[in-house]
């Protein structure tokens, strides 16, 4: 998956036939779904991090907001996660309710 915003990337990626796939860039949705990934409401963790991963868990525990929208600075691992969750993880997780007569 790619930044639709990256044509430069896009280009080189084509060149070298790489299949590209642009990514969902929404960013209060895709936050909300690392959330509901690492944890969910209901069953178990979709989406965990090793705890190796330095520079992601460095780089969650900088996260800050602005009146209330995230700052876009040093975000480079959160935003791939975002992009990764928001295609494999979140389309998945319907939930149907039935109903119990």
């Amino acid at each position: 998956m790619v930044d639709p915003s990256r044509a430069d990337l896009k280009k080189e990626w084509r060149d070298e036939g790489i299949r590209v796939i642009n990514a969902d860039t929404r960013v209060e949705e895709g936050i909300e779904a690392v959330r509901n990934a690492m944890a969910p409401v209901i069953g178990r963790p979709k989406f965990l991090v090793n705890r190796i991963c330095k520079d992601w868990r460095r780089e969650v525990q900088s996260y800050s907001e602005k009146n209330g929208k995230p700052i876009d600075k040093d975000n480079h691992a959160m935003d791939e996660t975002r992009y990764h969750d928001m295609r494999y993880i979140a389309k998945r997780q319907k939930v149907r309710l039935r109903r119990l007569n």
